[in-house]
């Protein structure tokens, strides 16, 4: 083993017995991507403030800062991170932040040069009086110039204001409150300049800024003060503060007044519909416009007034010149969906489809007066072969012009002969392949459909040609976000009916065009009786696009997550996959989805694999949503199943079949040599092939491979002259071998592997599923795992070397005698082969494909079913996993359920555990009788419903029932995208409370009791900086039970009830068993919690230490691993090294105050600790150090003592009767927790707090 190698199994052995500590910028790098900088900054903002003394905290946030323009504030957080001892990686990187923020205000310069130079009147109103020459004739080229007129402009006021408002007009607000400062404050500046400022202010500043500006701005126009706010307000996003405002202008004015309109798109926003409709009634009366009659149509169609929508769409359409207007689809819409009108609806869409209507054969059949005849002569293009259009796909790129122009073509062809069919087909396989949103396909797919008799699917094609067909017609253009897309998937989901005989082939998320997805294919597409079937595939590069795909005219290419990828997860009939698709993917009803995963696990999948604990959420996602499951074997059904642990929500029908991909091994009987091995550039003289194919090294995000080990293996392999070597590495290694020269023959990437397989006579292979396929041909396997100490270490595996379905060697030396012994001896391994292949390949008969094809599309309930009954009642249960001691409770407690009676499944988020080790081994602890499910992915929801729930993030509450309404479709929604239909007898939302958790066990899981526990002080939180908990107040009411750890919180929700009790693990009596420590509890001990930054160490150190005056028999007790545990050592020095305690106890939190004696909260800052809280409930003595923002006279009330000075502690301390562990036992262990079988049993017994 080499250095490097070594080195990183000793890193990765430490990070794990240490774990890894630090901020998760998970949720900030996700915003980031998606542009959400409000979110992002947020986001980070919350990391900082939990870890204050992170430099990489400071710098994450000065980097969103960055990309969001606020170059100010992020130079503050660079220094901070600087001043917090940035390590020289983090310097340099700061360093070029600063570099590109320089380079950016170079830019920014050079624009405010151009804008300058075009601005005359801003010239011409500045004093030349400084310089020599003319300014309005000078051309400005470079940022100096712009910054010495600078100076120049701000002399005068005219120009002094029209500068601030283009420094607003580009963004560069923190520039402007420079320029108000030198110029003497807001005062000085025009109305129009103020209104500028305020529409722009930066979002962290806004509430700080606003009211000083509204309060200059009010004084130079007192008449405009509501406006204005109103103004500030909804440009910010603050929605509910803007209605306020715009309603009391709407009361004091009448309906023609501007107000009025501001009131009504603020309803909107606010999910207020009726409210909205009803300002939209009162302006259509004072003037009855094309636009009051479609706010009022739009708002009635919102609040379920459809008969006025109608009405008054109707109207719009009637004054509205174009058309193809917004109104005539919308009343489409409304006429089809909502009174299931479908050719009143084609009526209304006659402009959208009249170009196509040549004979007017449509309009004569809906009772439409004729039209002027030949007016609509449609060109038919000259034919072109199908053949030879088809192979322009494989040029340049994947052709999407080309095989777009094909497709038009077809359609053409098919029309002019009559063949509507064909011309619908041609058109759907436009839709399905195209990479942007172009609705005239639409339109003509439409007319198409409504000639041929099927008026309702014709309406549904006709609304979705809308870009985005959301119910609140405001976003009508171009789909380019991925945000944006998954709303049209989601509309096309709910509104188009299933396409017939349409199947999505995917393989390798469409890195690759092969394995099973393809054979099957292949199968499908020669069957006569699938002749009218369009196929799709998925294939991200052309180069891997096979021939015979691209010859096919029934077939069409798409990339993954473009336009038709969108509406082929949402439309197609069949559906298989060799790995999973996007996590956005739902399966619907009517929808059948195969999974044949991707080979024979030899290593550790799912659950097993450590690194893909947070990775592997997604598979048993589509796991769970499949409708089949074809396996090779047995072993392979029982490994995916159960260790993706979806075993237990499965309602697949799980089938071995034999692997597809294997059917060409299998019925190749020349194993087309001759023609391989001249593209290969090797001899046709006979000699036998050997095939050395590893599997790759590391993770998913992270390849490694020892190349220099490889070159020499290579190297010595390729020596004799007795056999012919090929090399082919694993696809996720090509990136390590691309930067090194291999030697020997590389086959091209395009030449599959089961080509290879074909033409191999021995296959050499490590730990990959490859070995496992070649037993379907019985020629001989060898398995060269020269580094299997350190691979099952790592990765692990689910095979002993004896149990290798093959030769196994260890060593090139070991490995260059088998394979003479294989040469000389071909038949030496025949007897072991058989067995293996029977266990392994038994299906492989070569009839795999037609197999599952049969299965596929000879389903006949095609619903989306429930997993079977196993007679157990199910619970699904949701930990933050945030927090090492919460989580490790949360643990303890699931581990002490009675699995005879209840089948456990754990979800949770991967954000914490992806920067926590220790988090991360917590999870070995579970039982193995509970079933993990991480989430991947975020709310998958519709347009309104992503603005309920920004709202609910923005404002804390729901200001209507319709927002909470769409809410709750929301979580619904998730719900089914998490589990599918799976039900559950009890749900439990345990810990952290987050908006997103909290409103998804709440609203959205099919459940019969809901249950949520909260072991944090609610209270203290409530006006914590993130917010959090006021956006989780509304939520609460979802739950049938709330149980917490302290009084207090009716103050905060007083529509629910709470039951105050402690859940923890199952205790029935605190004997010696129970409660176990690695001290014995005599003389007295204060337990201080865990070491962090918060606690106050120099008064610990003073009051504890004997240097100082401490008393000697005064035990001093640590819970955990805090990051400051090595200082309080070093403070406390070796004479009082014996007094220290460290506990790595597994008991819950408050055992361990309870055996100290004594309970000190002696934090510098923050809420009291939910320790204190634990300790008080179970009639522990308690102090607190006195700290700012403490409320004293409560806690004093509660029986805490607070101190102020080491002299106070240490006379309350010896003033204190000593516990006995004898009076500990004797006390009321029923009132001190419960088990969770009680909560789930609802034994309750309270704890008086």
């Amino acid at each position: 083993m080499d250095s490097s190698s070594l080195k990183q199994i000793v890193v990765r052995r430490v990070k794990k017995l240490i774990g890894k500590e630090g901020p998760d910028f998970t949720e900030v790098d996700q915003k980031y991507r998606e542009g959400d900088w409000r979110q992002a900054i947020n986001f980070a903002q919350e990391i900082v403030a939990k870890y204050p003394n992170s430099a990489d905290a400071r710098y994450k946030l000065a980097m969103v800062l960055v990309r969001s323009g606020q170059l100010r504030r992020a130079e503050v957080e660079f220094n901070r991170a600087i001043d917090l001892g940035a390590g020289s990686s983090l310097t340099e990187k700061i360093e070029r932040a600063r570099q590109s923020i320089l380079e950016k205000e170079r830019l920014w310069r050079d624009e405010v040069s151009e804008r300058l130079s075009a601005s005359k009147v801003v010239l011409q109103e500045a004093p030349p009086s400084r310089f020599a020459f003319d300014i309005t004739n000078v051309p400005l080229p470079n940022w100096y110039r712009a910054a010495a007129l600078e100076g120049l402009i701000l002399e005068s006021t005219e120009s002094r204001n029209k500068y601030i408002e283009l420094m607003c007009e580009i963004g560069k607000v923190d520039r402007v409150y420079d320029i108000v400062e030198r110029v003497g404050g807001l005062s000085s500046l025009s109305e129009d300049t103020l209104v500028a400022i305020g529409r722009s202010l930066l979002p962290q500043e806004y509430r700080e800024r606003l009211v000083d500006l509204l309060k200059v701005l009010n004084s130079k126009r007192p008449q405009q003060r509501r406006q204005d706010e109103y103004s500030f307000r909804y440009s910010h996003g603050d929605i509910g503060g803007a209605f306020n405002v715009a309603e009391r202008l709407a009361q004091e004015t009448d309906a023609s007044n501007p107000s009025w309109n501001r009131a009504r798109v603020s309803s909107l926003k606010l999910g207020n519909y009726g409210q909205a409709e009803w300002y939209a009634a009162g302006q259509l009366l004072e003037s009855p416009t094309y636009a009051h009659h479609f706010a009022l149509a739009l708002a009635a169609e919102l609040s379920g007034d459809y008969e006025t929508a109608r009405e008054q769409y109707r109207k719009c359409v009637a004054r509205q010149k174009d058309a193809k207007s917004l109104a005539a689809q919308r009343l489409a819409v409304v006429l089809n969906r909502r009174f299931g009108d479908a050719r009143g609806a084609l009526k209304e869409l006659e402009p959208f489809w009249r170009e196509f209507d040549a004979d007017q054969g449509l309009r004569i059949s809906l009772g439409l007066p004729e039209l002027e005849r030949g007016m609509h002569d449609s060109v038919v293009p000259e034919s072109v072969g199908i053949g030879s259009n088809a192979i322009r796909l494989a040029q340049n790129s994947l052709g999407r012009s080309q095989q777009s122009k094909y497709l038009e073509a077809v359609t053409e062809q098919a029309l002019a002969s009559s063949d509507r069919e064909g011309a619908m087909r041609a058109l759907w396989q436009m839709i399905f392949s195209m990479e942007h949103h172009d609705a005239k396909v639409f339109y003509r797919l439409g007319y198409l459909a409504a000639v041929s008799g099927r008026m309702e699917l014709a309406a549904s094609i006709f609304e979705i040609s809308l870009a985005i067909p959301s119910a609140h017609a405001v976003s009508v253009k171009k789909v380019e976000s991925r945000r944006e897309q998954v709303w049209r998937y989601l509309e096309v989901r709910e509104i188009m009916p299933i396409h017939p005989s349409t199947f999505l082939w995917e393989a390798h998320f469409g890195n690759r065009v092969d394995c099973n997805p393809y054979a099957m294919w292949r199968e499908m597409s020669h069957r006569p009786e699938m002749g009218d079937a369009i196929h799709i595939i998925v294939a991200n590069d052309a180069c891997s696009i096979p021939d015979d795909v691209l010859a096919d005219p029934r077939t069409v290419v798409t990339t993954r997550e473009s336009e038709g990828y969108w509406h082929s997860l949402a439309m197609a009939e069949y559906l298989v996959n060799n790995a999973s698709f996007s996590f956005e993917y739902m399966r619907r009803d009517g929808q059948v989805y195969a999974n044949t995963w991707h080979g024979t696990p030899l290593k550790y999948l799912g659950r097993d694999d450590r690194d893909s604990v947070l990775d592997y959420g997604n598979v048993s996602r589509n796991l769970i949503h499949a409708s089949d499951l074809f396996m090779p074997n047995l072993f392979t059904l029982k490994v995916m199943t159960r260790h993706y642990d979806c075993d237990k929500l499965l309602g697949a029908d799980c089938t071995v079949t034999g692997y597809p991909r294997n059917d060409v091994l299998v019925h190749s009987a020349d194993r087309g040599v001759s023609g391989l091995r001249r593209r290969l550039g090797l001899p046709d003289d006979g000699k036998p092939i050997v095939l050395y194919a590893p599997t790759w090294r590391g993770n998913s995000k992270e390849q490694r491979f020892d190349t220099d080990r490889l070159i020499e293996d290579l190297r010595k392999l390729g020596k004799s002259d007795r056999y012919h070597l090929i090399f082919r590495g694993h696809p996720l290694s090509l990136a390590v071998f691309a930067e090194h020269s291999l030697p020997g023959c590389i086959p091209d990437p395009a030449i599959s592997t089961y080509d290879l397989l074909n033409l191999a006579d021995i296959v050499i292979t490590d730990y990959s599923s490859l070995g496992v396929d070649f037993l379907a041909v019985g020629r001989p396997i060898i398995y060269y795992v020269y580094d299997y100490e350190e691979y099952s270490t790592d990765r692990g595996l689910y095979f002993d070397l004896d149990e290798f379905p093959g030769r196994v060697v260890s060593t090139l030396n070991e490995l260059l005698e088998t394979l003479t012994e294989f040469l000389t001896q071909p038949d030496s391994l025949c007897f072991e082969m058989e067995g293996w292949r029977r266990q392994f390949a038994g299906m492989d008969d070569g009839h795999a494909s037609a197999r599952c094809n049969d299965l596929l599309i000879g389903k006949k309930d095609r619903r989306v079913v429930p997993p079977p009954a196993t007679g157990k009642k199910r619970l699904l249960v949701h930990s933050a996993l945030s927090d090492v001691d919460r989580s490790r409770a949360c643990i303890q407690a699931l581990n002490s359920v009675d699995f005879d009676r209840w089948e456990v499944t754990l979800t949770f988020d991967r954000l914490h555990l992806i920067s926590d080790e220790t988090l991360k081994d917590l999870l070995i602890d579970l039982d193995p009788e509970i079933r993990v499910l991480p989430r991947k992915g975020g709310v998958v929801a519709k347009f309104e419903e992503s603005q309920a729930i920004d709202i609910l993030y923005s404002m804390g509450r729901f200001p209507s029932k319709s927002l909470h309404k769409m809410f709750s479709l929301a979580m619904r929604r998730e719900a089914q995208r998490l589990f599918a239909s799976a039900t559950f007898d009890v749900v439990i939302e345990w810990g952290d409370l987050t908006t997103v958790w909290t409103g998804l066990l709440g609203y959205g899981v099919d459940t019969t009791r809901r249950i949520l526990i909260c072991d944090r002080d609610l209270v203290a939180e409530l006006d914590g900086p993130s917010g959090q908990l006021r956006r989780v107040l509304p939520l609460l009411d979802g739950f049938d039970e709330v149980l917490v750890p302290r009084a207090g919180l009716t103050d905060i929700a007083p529509t629910k009830e709470f039951r105050e009790v402690l859940v923890s693990r199952r205790i029935t009596s605190l004997d010696s068993n129970a409660l176990t420590l690695s001290h014995s509890v005599g003389a007295p001990g204060v337990y201080v919690g865990q070491v962090d930054e918060a606690l106050d160490l120099d008064f610990i150190v003073k009051a504890f230490g004997q240097a100082n005056g401490g008393s000697a028999d005064t035990s001093f007790v640590i819970r955990g691993s805090g990051p400051g545990i090595h200082i309080v050592r070093d403070r406390f020095g070796d004479a009082n090294s014996d007094r220290l305690i460290f506990e790595q106890c597994a008991d819950p939190r408050w055992v361990q105050p309870l055996l100290a004696g004594f309970y000190f909260d002696c934090r510098k800052y923050g809420p009291v600790s939910m320790g204190l809280l634990d300790s008080l409930a179970v009639g522990i003595p308690v102090a607190a150090l006195m700290r700012p923002g403490l409320d004293t006279a409560l806690l004093e009330t509660a029986g805490v003592k607070i101190v102020a000075s080491i002299d106070e502690l240490r006379r309350w301390i010896d003033s204190l009767k000593v516990i006995s562990s004898d009076s500990i036992r004797k006390g009321r262990p029923e009132l001190l927790c419960m088990s969770l079988d009680d909560v789930l049993n609802a034994n309750y017994c309270q704890v008086d707090v």
